[in-house]
């Protein structure tokens, strides 16, 4: 199988009790640039299956196991602006391009590519 990715996530509605685990595997799409070919729907339950059954051997029942669609991307920008006090008057123009969640991230032969930026969304009013 050609993967992209895993993460481990829990989906659950408010109100309700929260569900099993589920890790997320991530399939790369058809590109016929890479030479890859999708997944059968057949081939994605067998590899679930699998996944679940090495799980289970381990000792971990409470864990699915889901396969979806996934590409990754790779891209770098330029280096991120060190944030600055609400008071300044640039502050709001160069909030997007400063790190906000966690550390700045860059290799060490492209310190002029720094990693990802993100956001912390506003909440004006708490029901």
């Amino acid at each position: 199988m050609d993967w992209s990715s895993t993460e481990i996530v829990r989906i659950g509605n408010v109100g309700e009790p929260s569900g099993n685990v589920i890790l997320w595997i991530g399939v790369w799409r058809r590109d016929p640039g890479r030479g890859s070919t999708p997944l059968s729907y057949d081939g994605a339950i067998d590899v679930a299956l699998k996944c679940k059954k090495l799980l289970e051997n381990y000792g971990f029942m409470d864990i699915d196991v889901e396969l979806r669609e996934s590409d990754i991307i790779q891209s770098v920008s330029p280096q991120l602006l060190e944030p600055t006090n609400d008071r300044e008057p640039t502050a709001t123009a160069r909030e997007p391009f400063t790190a906000t969640l966690g550390l700045a991230i860059c290799a060490e032969l492209t310190p002029w590519a720094e990693g990802t930026g993100g956001f912390f969304p506003k909440v004006s009013h708490l029901y």
